[in-house]
């Protein structure tokens, strides 16, 4: 993706210029009181379908590439929905979201409080990692299908921390989407894409909204750093971090099929914090 680059005086970040030309110019660059990169939602102009895919121009005009964190981000809204993709074709980001699982926090009081989030997915441990992977050689990558396979394996539960009237509550995908709340992950041409709609405001109806009262919230993309390691032919599962799963059914050691490559796994957990400013209807 062609991008412009800004500097927003904690980090390098980059719309993408259809995004600058779509919508004029994102504000960029600002920095919160509470530190924290201050963006702009874009309004929905069409259908969002949330597939875990980016093969259409419905995020064309919404993305921001964070380049330390080796992830895009996509914004958008409508009255009703908050609508987040984000995306990574980094291969140590990658693994360390299928095998330690991501939390997306939600902040209506637009501060750091991680006490409302999406967790999903939870990970697993026991996912095996194929030592021979180089990460910065693109012809040692994953054979083509090999990432949708070990994708199919993914549970499909998702954790609600903090949203509604329980503390935590786990159900299925599909469950969640009765209550307005849909997530999917997935793949498109190699790069691993995350895609959430959740509602903004809490009613009968989606008793698990963000619950924004004002024109902005705080968003917390949060992946655990992987604690430890499944080789081909070890045994044994590993700790939770993130809360992940144990089970998952990825084992043996056969390459593009049940493991998953290993690059160069980051040392640390990815912690980005951003402020959303709510587009109006237009």
């Amino acid at each position: 993706m062609v991008s412009f680059e800004k500097w927003s005086g904690m980090r390098r970040v980059k719309p993408s210029v259809a995004a600058m030309i779509g919508i004029g110019f994102i504000l960029i660059g600002s920095v919160t009181g509470c530190d924290m990169l201050e963006v702009s939602s874009v309004w929905r102009q069409g259908d969002v379908v949330i597939d875990g895919k980016e093969d259409g121009n419905e995020w064309e005009y919404a993305k921001y590439v964070f380049e330390d964190e080796h992830v895009t981000l996509g914004l958008m809204n409508d009255d009703e929905y908050f609508y987040l993709c984000f995306s990574s074709g980094d291969a140590a980001a990658q693994q360390q979201l299928l095998i330690s699982g991501c939390t997306v926090w939600l902040d209506p009081g637009e501060e750091k409080e991680k006490n409302r989030g999406i967790h999903y997915p939870l990970g697993n441990q026991r996912m095996v990692i194929q030592p021979s992977f180089d990460g910065n050689r693109p012809d040692s990558r994953p054979e083509p299908g090999a990432m949708g396979q070990i994708l199919s394996s993914t549970s499909d539960t998702i954790e609600m921390i903090g949203l509604g009237d329980s503390d935590n509550r786990r159900m299925s995908v599909g469950e969640a989407s009765n209550f307005g709340i849909t997530v999917a992950l997935g793949e498109t041409k190699r790069i691993l894409v995350y895609e959430l709609m959740i509602p903004l405001s809490r009613n009968q109806y989606h008793p698990y909204a963000i619950d924004v009262t004002g024109g902005g919230f705080s968003v917390c993309l949060e992946i655990p750093r992987v604690e430890q390691m499944q080789q081909p032919g070890a045994t044994g599962g590993g700790g939770r971090p993130g809360g992940g799963e144990m089970g998952g059914g990825m084992g043996g050691d056969s390459p593009g099929r049940n493991t998953l490559p290993m690059g160069s796994l980051m040392a640390e957990k990815l912690e980005l914090w951003i402020h959303v400013n709510l587009a109006a209807s237009e």
